[in-house]
């Protein structure tokens, strides 16, 4: 049976005090593939191993919304709701892609680490079905090196 797959670009933005841009010498992004089924946790692993971070002990939150909101609450990971004329998702770590109601050209946020706060901005490029004979999820593209 086909699941949902989800392309998903995801570019850093900043990080350690620094302001990343597209032709920037340090741009870097990377295309994921992740399946409807698979959750915010397995996306995490995948945005970690994409830029090539070792330390997985770090804080991280998804959030949910049309622009990067500031972090309130720095104590553990999770994610916020969507906001606005849409939808309204109220959902944790352990909750599919598929129930966030992702559309092409929709887009998230995810900042890593807290203390040096490297922030991305994930656009899904597009919805479509998963190939049973590939692991998922999956880097299809790299862009840049990855900032250490």
């Amino acid at each position: 049976m086909a699941r949902g797959l989800y392309t998903l670009e995801v570019t850093l933005l900043s990080g350690c005090g620094w302001q990343f841009s597209t032709g920037d010498d340090n741009h870097a992004s990377r295309v994921i593939e992740i399946r409807g089924d698979q959750n915010l946790q397995y996306l995490h692993v995948a945005i970690e191993r994409a830029f090539d971070r070792t330390n997985g002990d770090h804080m991280y939150e998804f959030q949910m919304a049309s622009a990067p909101e500031h972090r309130r609450d720095k104590a553990r990971p999770k994610i916020r709701p969507f906001s606005g004329d849409r939808r309204t998702v109220e959902m944790d770590l352990d909750a599919a892609i598929d129930r966030l109601g992702l559309e092409v050209r929709d887009r998230f946020w995810y900042c890593y680490d807290f203390g040096d706060c490297w922030e991305h901005r994930i656009v899904v490029k597009a919805v479509g079905e998963a190939d049973p004979g590939i692991k998922y999820p999956r880097v299809t593209e790299r862009i840049g090196r990855s900032p250490v």
